[in-house]
């Protein structure tokens, strides 16, 4: 299995010479993006699937690039957030930079508000056909972490 949470673009590592003996290169690399989606079909014999294993938009931690006393990455020039937490800036980052991209099949349809109540015992049959299609924000806001602070959703 291969992780393609965050290797759209490869590994990451810091131009030469920028952080002397950086050791986290692994720590919320900059500029990446997911890579392939989650698949059994991976037309690589000694691949058995392409999984998102670490939540897209997970905090790895505070990175300081190896920076003494620093508290602050140089890479996102803030105190990354702790281990764990949800971080939209970086799912947003990580969904833009795709490898391959992203693209949302606008040909889906859902059921709104009233039809998805329309099974419900003794609702109207007429409403059952009725479905409005995606709207463009909540698509892009669908992204949301499997785990919170608060624990599995």
């Amino acid at each position: 299995m291969v992780d393609t949470s965050r290797n759209g673009k490869g590994g990451w590592t810091p131009p030469a010479g920028k952080y002397a003996n950086d050791q986290q290169t692994w720590c919320n690399p900059s500029g990446r993006g997911v890579g392939n989606r989650p698949s059994a079909d991976t037309g690589t014999l000694l691949v058995d699937a392409y999984l998102w294993i670490k939540t897209v938009g997970q905090s790895d931690g505070q990175c300081n690039r190896n920076i003494p006393a620093g508290t602050v990455d140089p890479e996102y020039g803030i105190v990354d957030p702790s281990a764990g937490a949800w971080w939209p800036a970086q799912a947003l980052g990580l969904v833009k930079n795709a490898n391959p991209a992203l693209t949302f099949n606008t040909g889906h349809w859902v059921r709104d508000r009233i039809t998805r109540s329309a099974f419900a015992p003794g609702a109207c049959r007429r409403n059952r056909q009725r479905a409005v299609p995606l709207p463009v924000p909540w698509r892009l806001g669908a992204i949301r972490p499997l785990v919170s602070s608060r624990g599995t959703r």
